[in-house]
């Protein structure tokens, strides 16, 4: 019996390509020859290729689910900021928390009543 130097498929003696990948055959029962190179048999799992590439996917994903998050920390921050201070909030700003961060702090800015700095001083 032949083996296939690629694949390590059992070939005849009479045979000179293997049936599977098509190989010349170097090998001749069981022994290498002296020109020919040991045979990789490929044993790797139908699932590997599979694995790496949904491992690959989730990577991305959650490195452009990072994205977002470098915009709502900062957002947060200033609204807070703005909150604590009294300053006015823009219907820019509050369009960009309501799609961006919270839909239901958006909507709450939009909401509720701007008071300012300069509404301490009533306007007779």
């Amino acid at each position: 019996m032949k083996y296939c130097i690629k694949c390590g498929t059992k070939m005849e003696d009479d045979v000179e390509l293997c049936p599977k990948c098509n190989t010349p055959a170097k090998l001749t029962h069981g022994h290498h020859s002296d020109e020919a190179e040991p045979y990789n048999v490929d044993t790797s799992n139908p699932y590997d290729a599979k694995i790496k590439f949904f491992m690959i996917l989730k990577t991305i994903l959650f490195g452009l689910a990072l994205i977002p998050l470098f915009w709502c920390i900062p957002m947060t921050a200033s609204i807070s900021r703005r909150l604590e201070h009294h300053e006015k909030i823009n219907v820019g700003f509050k369009i960009c928390v309501l799609l961006f961060v919270s839909i239901v702090a958006g909507i709450m800015l939009f909401a509720r009543k701007e008071e300012t700095k300069n509404d301490d001083v009533a306007v007779k």
